[in-house]
């Protein structure tokens, strides 16, 4: 699988992030509550298709970012095609 894009909306501290991966490596740096720590956990629910914060499904409302109603995570591959996702509340 070669994620190619990463896109998170309204998860924990991210209003909204769009990473393209061109490179073999893809370096995710900034400073001190930029929301690196909420893009691993979002692509964390992407690939595992559960929450990482919260110990049940029931609370995963919890992780959506200042109130908001919905957050998503989209990994994305070649032709745009989803190669795991995960939305909020599940």
């Amino acid at each position: 699988m070669k994620i190619l894009k990463i896109e998170a909306q309204n998860i924990i501290g991210l209003k909204r992030a769009e990473i393209i991966c061109g490179q073999p490596i893809t370096l995710i740096a900034g400073d001190n509550e930029a929301g690196k720590s909420s893009l691993v956990d979002a692509i964390s629910m992407a690939l595992r298709g559960e929450p990482r914060r919260v110990k049940h499904k029931k609370d995963a409302s919890q992780l959506l970012h200042n109130g908001a109603k919905k957050g998503s995570v989209s990994l994305i591959g070649a032709d745009d095609e989803i190669l795991a996702s995960y939305s909020l509340p599940s």
